[in-house]
């Protein structure tokens, strides 16, 4: 199981070095409220893609697509994914990598 606080931090760090702004951020700011303004939908799929590889999950897209969450919020909701098993995590990581330079 992931360890939550860790990951919100992350997740808040991933979208600090996205966002070119000072703003104040933290673990209320829904991330709706940060697309359009400070991050664009490619930035946020980068940044799933990131977290998706520093957590060794895959994020369904109907997961990705709650962005009318807090930071906070969409860690919960992906502390239950199963991680990839480290058989598997050379071609996952090959994947998302190819995922990422295409954006």
């Amino acid at each position: 199981m992931i360890n939550r606080s860790k990951c919100v931090e992350t997740l808040i760090k991933l979208l600090y070095s996205t966002i070119k702004r000072d703003i104040l951020l933290d673990e209320n700011t829904k991330i709706s409220e940060l697309l359009n303004e400070y991050i664009t939908s490619n930035d946020w799929i980068k940044i799933i893609i990131k977290l998706e590889l520093l957590l060794s999950i895959n994020i369904p897209k109907e997961t990705i697509n709650r962005i009318e969450l807090t930071p906070r919020e969409f860690i919960d909701s992906i502390s239950e994914i199963p991680m990839i098993p480290d058989a598997f995590y050379p071609e996952f990581y090959k994947i998302k990598i190819k995922q990422l330079k295409s954006l």
